[in-house]
């Protein structure tokens, strides 16, 4: 009798319950992409609805949360506030089953002002876990002494826990942000306010160029995926 058959009869003689077979796992797909024009002026609330209206007209099958009220199962990057631009931005969606090519027929049917630039599988750390930084571009839309307001920014009392590698950078400012969860945009609006460079939001664009983790030694945003802009072509639903 081999050593199965004997779990087999022990188990039928000894009342053992199975093992519990492992329940699959639904694929975790990273997207990167990117949100101009009007549709930053979408809400960080909208977006998880969003993109799973995407994926449904793409065909794609959404895996949804456990309990009372399940809902497509999403998760963002930071958020971004009403109006900014994101040029990177992060998104992972659970899929009930998932193929590469899969890619182009969702990045097809995003929303004007949305598009995306990649795609790919991932296991292991949570993408809230794994934002440590973000980068950031300011376009003055006046005459605005840029290195006054960097000089500004470097010496904020408030902004020195997060502030970080803030230069003059062609017509605007070149920043990097630590903790996205914590500071972000409005937060420089408001340093830069509170020294006179701006009155206000009317005052300037902001940009945040991608989100990731962080080398202090070299003082460099990593990067969440390599972007690779997914091919819709013959997959592409229109």
């Amino acid at each position: 009798m081999s050593q199965e058959e004997k779990e087999v009869l022990r188990e039928g003689i000894e009342g053992v319950s199975p093992r519990p077979t492992p329940a699959p796992v639904n694929p975790r797909v990273r997207f990167l992409y990117a949100k101009r024009g009007a549709a930053c002026f979408l809400s960080h609330a909208d977006l998880p609805v969003l993109f799973g209206r995407a994926a449904r007209r793409a065909g794609l099958s959404v895996s949804l949360t456990q309990g009372f009220s399940p809902h497509p199962k999403v998760s963002l990057g930071p958020p971004l506030p009403v109006g900014v631009v994101g040029c990177g931005e992060p998104l992972e969606v659970w899929f009930d089953d998932w193929e590469p090519r899969a890619a182009g027929r969702f990045g097809a049917v995003l929303p004007p002002g949305f598009s995306l630039l990649g795609a790919e599988e991932v296991q292991g750390s949570s993408l809230a876990s794994l934002c440590k930084a973000g980068a950031y571009r300011l376009f003055f839309h006046g005459p605005v002494d840029r290195e006054g307001a960097a000089e500004d920014l470097r010496t904020c009392e408030a902004a020195a826990p997060c502030v970080r590698r803030v230069r003059p950078e062609g017509d605007g400012l070149s920043l990097v942000l630590l903790d996205p969860d914590r500071y972000g945009a409005s937060h420089l609006v408001r340093w830069l306010a509170a020294a006179g460079r701006i009155s206000g939001w009317g005052d300037l664009l902001v940009v945040r160029e991608r989100l990731g983790g962080w080398n202090d030694e070299t003082e460099e945003v990593l990067e969440l995926m390599r972007p690779g802009t997914p091919d819709p072509s013959e997959e592409a639903v229109l």
